[in-house]
């Protein structure tokens, strides 16, 4: 699968989730008070082209979800109670900056601000009154990532600084990475089997593991090193990749997508083709889980290609997996210098044209990244 491919497997994908959002913003078949059928939409529909479903989706999450102190309410998935349970506001911030939303987004990162670990520069568990708070790789990038785009750097870089550390600080050789640490600074290893699924460690040899607590430090890394041009975060993204050696399952799993996008940012800095090659592999697994009519498999509740309502779950990760294809295609295309139409205009014959105009302008508008050549690194 080449770009090419993979703009017509994200432009289906899109049009699977656009067809299932109503007028205010709602996905049409509700799938209840879940706020993460919902905090991934409006930057995937911003990357995909779409900026007016974000704007939609954002109003909505504004109406249900978002407090007046830039707090997600209602976070009910089973997956972030008690945990990741500032990792959604990272999406809505991010997205209301590509939809021009700025004071939504101020909001956002003002309330996550006030959860940084004042020495560490780290995110993660907000305190349940039973455990003690873990600081981890998930949010922080995230979070990270989300002050980056928003220009607020002081953040950003004390969340690089934690990635950092966190690496000098790894006791499981090349079999376990491990995500988080305690308010103290000292890593946490001990734990439960379970621990793999809520991202506490990671197998690095094993199956079905949590794959995006390596990708997410990658993308952030990745976007540093876009915006400052300091190659120290190029070294560190590439040592979080080299976790990855001995993995056989980490670029072929459903939650590969963030690695997909990471890679594509390390190459359009770059341009070294292992990452290309690396990206398109991730893409790849994704795509192959793709259904004949622009759904997820993992969206259902029914089973085979087609049918089945998504329920909560579903929404988030077909945003997500949306999301990733697109900025995934068009990192890679921006290196190469090759068309990339957004996934929301991609088959408008009327409007195509006028899109690949748009693009190219945008790859000129964006000639800053030609800065960055392979013989640099």
């Amino acid at each position: 699968m080449d770009i090419s491919g993979l703009q017509g497997h994200a432009a289906a994908s899109y049009r699977w989730q656009r067809s299932r959002l109503s007028d205010d913003g709602r996905w049409r078949s509700d799938p209840g008070q879940i706020v993460d059928a919902y905090c991934k939409a409006p930057w995937s529909f911003a990357a995909a082209g779409d900026r007016q479903a974000a704007q939609r989706c954002l109003s909505y999450l504004e109406r249900n979800y978002i407090s007046s102190a830039g707090d997600l309410e209602h976070i009910d998935n089973k997956h972030q109670r008690g945990r990741f349970t500032l990792y959604p506001h990272a999406y809505v911030a991010i997205g209301s900056i590509m939809a021009g939303r700025t004071e939504l987004t101020n909001r956002c990162l003002d309330f996550l601000d006030r959860y940084r670990h004042a020495e560490l520069g780290a995110w993660g568990d907000r305190d349940d009154g039973q455990n003690p708070r873990r600081y981890d790789s998930i949010s922080t990038s995230a979070i990270g990532l989300a002050f980056l785009e928003a220009g607020r750097m002081e953040a950003a870089y004390s969340a690089a600084y934690f990635l950092e550390r966190l690496l000098e600080l790894q006791a499981g050789g090349e079999s376990i990475f491990f995500t988080s640490v305690l308010g103290s600074g000292e890593l946490l290893t001990a734990g439960s089997k379970m621990d793999a699924l809520k991202g506490v460690q990671v197998d690095l040899t094993g199956r079905f593991q949590t794959w995006w607590a390596i990708g997410f430090p990658v993308i952030f890394l990745g976007r540093l090193l876009e915006v400052t041009e300091d190659e120290r975060w190029l070294h560190i993204a590439r040592r979080y990749l080299k976790l990855l050696d001995h993995s056989a399952q980490a670029w072929d799993d459903l939650s590969s997508g963030k690695l997909a996008w990471g890679c594509a940012i390390i190459y359009r800095a770059t341009g070294d083709p292992v990452y290309k090659k690396l990206a398109l592999r991730a893409a790849r697994a994704l795509v192959s889980r793709l259904g004949s009519d622009g759904g997820w498999h993992a969206c259902r509740k029914g089973e085979g290609q087609t049918g089945g309502s998504p329920n909560a779950i579903g929404f988030g990760v077909s945003t997500e997996i949306t999301l990733w294809l697109a900025l995934t295609g068009e990192a890679l295309a921006l290196r190469d210098g090759a068309s990339w139409i957004p996934p929301a205009r991609y088959g408008d014959e009327n409007t195509r044209d006028r899109w690949q105009r748009q693009c190219e302008r945008f790859l000129l508008q964006r000639a800053w990244i030609a800065r960055f050549r392979y013989s640099r690194f």
